[in-house]
């Protein structure tokens, strides 16, 4: 019996040299492509214009999703084999999407300037470090389709390498349109950090109207269906559900999403004259700040 064990051990040893030297035999395969990057020898005008968006934002600049598209091969008759790459918008860092989308490319390469000096003006600047996306892709228009089947229209969707932004409604209007429908996608972005935080950092926030969370109206004397705006802005809040006043949760879903998408002058106007809601304000434009984010 001993035998046979020192035996199977030194055939043991044996393989696992023969498995080391072979090991050391293999060759790196070299450094992947990267299929968002411009090549080196494309000069045409749209080619031009996305090394530039590059060099300066150090964001990779897209108007189609086809990443590449290869010849790999024939089949016996001489058909030529294809294989093509396309960012892949249904999966991201947590979960994969039911949905399905369908773009409309910008069709003229003035659009396409248009639409890259939108996003480099009105929202670059916003995103600090740990923000700005891997890639960008800018396009006509993006249809996205639900899980009943039925389609619409969206603005901005993302996945982990890429934003993709729908701009064929606004690249022709004035600035200050432009800028406020960039403020829209900044808040999205916003709202979804915000969701994510812990809880912790929000106990300040929470305090002002924790007594009125997800509580019916009537229980403090107000309409049982909906207090009016004043009443609710008084009170420190700024979304109103039907009976119950929101839960903490949707509170900041909202303040934040304001914070971003109205000015600190429009939010004033609106606003100014409700010292709960300023004081809650200040508080979430910290928070936020303090990912990040520049306003």
């Amino acid at each position: 019996m001993n035998r046979l064990y020192y035996l199977l051990v030194i055939c043991a040893c044996f393989v696992g040299m023969i498995s080391c030297a072979k090991e050391d035999d293999l060759i790196p395969s070299g450094i992947v492509d990267n299929y968002f990057a411009v090549p080196d020898n494309a000069t045409d005008e749209v080619s031009i214009l996305r090394k530039n968006f590059y060099e300066k934002n150090g964001v990779y600049l897209l108007f189609n999703d086809t990443l590449r598209h290869e010849q790999q091969g024939t089949y016996e008759d001489g058909t030529p084999i294809w294989f093509t790459e396309t960012i892949d918008f249904n999966y991201n860092i947590s979960t994969t999407g039911t949905g399905a989308y369908q773009f409309v490319y910008l069709n003229n390469q003035h659009n396409c300037e248009i639409a890259a000096s939108m996003v480099e003006k009105h929202i670059l600047p916003h995103l600090g470090k740990g923000w700005l996306p891997y890639s960008l892709l800018l396009l006509d228009t993006i249809k996205s389709r639900d899980w009943r089947g039925n389609w619409s229209i969206t603005d901005c969707i993302s996945s982990i390498r890429c934003m993709a932004i729908g701009v064929g409604d606004v690249i022709e209007k004035t600035d200050e349109e432009q800028s406020t429908f960039c403020r829209g996608m900044l808040s999205m972005l916003v709202v979804e950090r915000v969701e994510e935080l812990d809880e912790s950092l929000f106990e300040e926030f929470d305090s002002f109207c924790t007594e009125y969370y997800g509580k019916d109206y009537e229980d403090f004397g107000l309409d049982w269906m909906s207090p009016t705006d004043e009443e609710l802005y008084g009170l420190g809040m700024i979304y109103k559900p039907l009976f119950t006043f929101p839960d903490n949760a949707m509170d900041r879903k909202y303040f934040a999403q304001y914070a971003v998408e109205l000015t600190e002058e429009e939010f004033q106007e609106k606003y100014g004259a409700y010292p709960i809601v300023m004081q809650k304000y200040e508080i979430i434009k910290e928070i936020i700040s303090d990912l990040g984010y520049k306003f």
